[in-house]
């Protein structure tokens, strides 16, 4: 939902560049960005549960290499093809991202959960 929100705060963004339509979608799109980058960082942290240190550190570097690869590559749209194009791109980059799911090893199967058959404890 965090990256539709960033995708619609680009797309606005790209429609009306001006005027208080411009000013509510870069603050959807700053929001939604924060909120993705607590969620990336947090998510790092679940991986590595042992090595949260290197959980936050990978987390801050995906961000990083993200933002070092994708605003030259708009950049590069942008003088090409134009605004329209680049927007569009980087509107469909992250609309498409949202259809990804990862793993949470934190969260255990619904099988593990029920327990054994007929309740009790689970054997450990």
């Amino acid at each position: 939902m965090l990256l539709l929100c960033l995708a619609g705060g680009t797309v606005a963004l790209a429609l009306r560049p001006g005027g208080v339509p411009a000013f509510v979608a870069a603050a959807v799109f700053g929001a939604s960005y924060v909120a993705l980058t607590g969620l990336v960082l947090v998510g790092a942290t679940r991986v590595w549960p042992d090595e949260v240190a290197a959980g936050v550190g990978a987390g801050f570097l995906a961000i990083a290499v993200g933002q070092a690869v994708g605003a030259p590559l708009a950049g590069v749209l942008s003088g090409r093809w134009g605004l329209d194009v680049a927007f569009a791109a980087v509107v469909v980059v992250g609309a498409l991202t949202a259809l990804l799911r990862f793993p949470d090893p934190g969260v255990r199967s619904w099988a593990d959960r029920a327990g054994p058959p007929g309740g009790g404890p689970r054997p450990r």
